[in-house]
């Protein structure tokens, strides 16, 4: 007789995997993580070797093996970092280190892409990635059977077949069959997309018995993090947004309406549930750009770096930061835009540097938010999710910088909620994402602006507004020379 019943979910992220057991109710049952670095080789460059991410998740496996709670395990559901290109070549042999979403080397494929009709931006675009290596590595594209994603990957470690799992919609997929033909790529390298929420196969049998399992445990098709982030927070009908913090930013909202024409400040796409649709703004540094300031000042924790930053008065005596460290997507779209002090003097301190950081980098959450209200879309819930919603502090700075209540989940990191739940409907415990979202999702609180520093807020706000059309030229600069 089968005592408990649990998922377990995996996000495979940038810089690190997570690894969390949930019952079918939502309740995090045992949690843990593993880091591993990003290789630049060059300036613009990243990647990272799939071996990090496999050796990451055995590390995480074997200490929930040690708290004896892998044996109850009936599903595992792995969501990750995307798009980012796996090599894959004959017998599962990885070619090359995989190139990640951050990586900027593909500028010089634009024309290709454009010339297509296919839109470019080297930091998401995939394909763009590929052809890269198609003109500058041949031999690795030749050899490579299939291209992958990160959650492919560990999939295929788990069950020995290799699969693609997401959702089949264009606007989800990191690439699509035709567009690769279009572009003179093999389609025969890109495999079918099985849908999130199906079986891709079982736990390898090795696995199971290492792992101490004697029951099945089927592997559900995951995708990219930011649809298990959705789930998480239960973004799934009219007027829910979602603001997923982590490395970088990203805001979706669940909307009846879509997009006007011509707008490419953000993007709107149809909703992966039938007649919504999904408006979104993704920033490139906010998590990163906090870690950077962390590592600047040698700080040991996100504990210590948020007592220096409420040490500092809010708006960090005048102090703005622009985080545009590895370029900016949403809403400006330039990968050569760069980080900016404005306004540092001599009376600003380590503890105004840090509060000015973390206040940027809600700036540029709020650059978008204004976007889609000025577009007269509803917005009835804002919540926030990510390593940083944890601050109360950090969540505090959204709302009175917003100047809106911010809600806040009991499940921090919703990507792994969201992949519990996906599991939990591919073992038929619910009828569909919606309906485990709503069983699973609770808010922990909700938190108000304080309408006397948002004041303050909106001035510095306007202020960092134009920043950027101001030196948005001199970004071109080849600072390396």
């Amino acid at each position: 007789m089968v005592e408990k019943f649990y998922i377990l979910a995996v996000d495979l992220g940038t810089t690190k995997i997570k690894l969390a057991i949930f019952d079918i109710e939502g309740n995090l049952i045992d949690y843990t993580f593993s880091e591993y670095p990003i290789v630049m080789k060059q300036q613009g460059w990243a990647e990272q070797h799939p071996s990090l991410w496999v050796d990451g998740f055995k590390k995480g496996i074997e200490r929930l093996k040690r708290r004896g709670r892998l044996k109850f395990i009936r599903a595992i559901t792995v969501i990750g970092q995307a798009p980012t290109v796996v090599f894959l070549g004959k017998d599962g042999k990885v070619l090359r280190n995989a190139i990640l979403w951050l990586d900027n080397r593909a500028e010089m494929e634009r024309d290709t892409l454009l010339s297509v009709g296919l839109p470019f931006d080297p930091r998401y675009q995939s394909l763009a990635h590929i052809l890269w290596v198609y003109h500058n590595e041949k031999d690795i594209y030749e050899h490579t059977q299939y291209f992958l994603q990160p959650y492919d990957f560990l999939n295929f470690y788990l069950t020995g077949e290799i699969t693609s799992s997401g959702i089949p919609m264009r606007d989800y997929m990191p690439w699509s069959k035709d567009d690769a033909k279009r572009l003179g790529l093999s389609p025969y390298k890109f495999l079918d997309i099985s849908p999130i929420g199906t079986p891709v196969g079982r736990l390898k049998r090795s696995l199971a018995k290492e792992w101490g399992i004697e029951y099945e445990v089927n592997i559900i098709a995951g995708g990219i993090d930011f649809i298990g982030a959705l789930v998480g927070t239960a973004t799934l009908s009219p007027g829910m947004l979602c603001d997923r913090g982590g490395g970088s930013e990203g805001i979706t909202l669940c909307s009846r309406k879509p997009l006007p024409p011509g707008e490419r400040r953000i993007s709107g796409v149809p909703f992966f549930i039938p007649g919504l649709w999904k408006i979104s703004g993704i920033t490139n540094t906010s998590g990163k750009a906090v870690d950077w300031i962390k590592d600047v000042f040698s700080i040991k924790s996100y504990q210590e770096l948020i007592s220096h930053a409420k040490k500092s008065p809010y708006g960090s005596k005048g102090l703005i930061f622009l985080p545009y460290l590895s370029g900016e997507r949403s809403p400006h779209w330039d990968p050569y835009a760069k980080g900016l002090f404005f306004g540092l003097t001599l009376s600003h301190t380590r503890e105004d540097m840090i509060r000015a950081v973390m206040e940027g980098v809600v700036y540029s959450i709020r650059d978008i938010y204004e976007i889609i209200i000025s577009l007269d879309i509803e917005i009835s819930h804002f919540r926030t999710t990510g390593g940083l919603s944890k601050s109360d502090f950090f969540n505090q700075l959204k709302a009175d910088i917003l100047g809106i209540p911010i809600e806040v989940p009991y499940i921090s990191d919703s990507e792994l909620l969201g992949a519990a739940v996906i599991g939990g409907v591919g073992l038929g415990v619910y009828k569909d994402l919606v309906e485990g979202a709503m069983k699973m999702y609770r808010f922990r609180r909700i938190l108000y602006p304080n309408e006397e520093r948002k004041k303050v807020y909106d001035e510095l706000f306007n202020i960092y507004k134009g920043l950027y059309p101001s030196l948005f030229p001199k970004f071109r600069y080849n600072f390396s020379q």
